[in-house]
């Protein structure tokens, strides 16, 4: 895919929102859970981008989503990048939107039992395991070489999911009407999309390089038709499904 190859030194970004309520009664109607609604509608927007341009693949993308392992009762001071990563397949070769989240419901459901069985705290072991100059050497190396034009992806994109503010929040008496995050790309994973709730709206911060996607907008705006495809498809309304 264009979006895994070496990027340039630029980047682009796009935003997109969707109602959180909504987006609740469409996981009750369809059995999943919030963030499998999040993933099944970018997977819909994906799928309608790359099949306009003649460039679905025939195998579902995949993403690599951050997961928190801190527990409950942990120092936040005392570990402030307790992540991991789950690698969900995002459905993307299913046509039916309902089909397409029952699909992601049971990648995340099997990405969250492999990581229980692993240990959620392998990823941070092997980080702690590895030196720091070794890995920058080899960062510098695979950047250099323009390995990810080479090499199989591991990943298509990176996929964030993180509760935001529950109330509504104002600065200055002013309400604040939206909350935009912005992620990381790297050689090889040109495309980022970072979820953040604020009060009753989802926002979408897409995050990419204009040399792997040079319209990044036209990504951003399938988001709200892809959900008004999956709301239907489930039959869901805001007085129940």
């Amino acid at each position: 895919m264009r979006w895994n190859d070496p990027l340039g030194p630029t980047r682009a970004i796009a935003f997109a929102s969707l109602p959180l309520d909504d987006v609740k009664v469409v996981g009750r109607a369809g059995g999943a859970a919030v963030n499998d609604v999040v993933l099944a509608v970018l997977a819909g927007a994906c799928r309608s981008y790359l099949e306009a341009r003649g460039e679905l693949p025939d195998r579902p993308l995949v993403a690599a989503v951050p997961v928190s392992v801190r527990q409950p009762n942990e120092d936040v001071n005392a570990v402030a990048n307790a992540v991991t990563l789950m690698f969900v397949s995002l459905g993307t070769d299913i046509a039916d939107p309902r089909v397409r989240v029952e699909a992601v419901h049971s990648s995340t459901h099997g990405a969250k039992h492999l990581q229980d069985a692993i240990g959620p705290d392998a990823f941070l072991r092997w980080l702690e395991t590895t030196s720091p100059v070794v890995v920058a050497a080899a960062a510098r190396l695979y950047v250099g070489l323009h390995l990810a034009s080479r090499a199989p992806a591991i990943v298509n994109l990176l996929v964030s999911n993180v509760p935001g503010p529950p109330v509504p929040l104002y600065f200055g008496g002013a309400r604040l009407l939206g909350l935009f995050p912005l992620g990381p790309v790297y050689d090889g994973v040109g495309l980022n999309v970072t979820v953040v709730s604020s009060a009753d709206t989802i926002g979408f911060g897409f995050v990419t390089c204009p040399d792997v996607i040079s319209d990044i907008d036209a990504l951003a705006a399938a988001i709200a038709d892809e959900f008004t495809k999956l709301r239907e498809t489930v039959g869901a309304t805001r007085d129940g499904a």
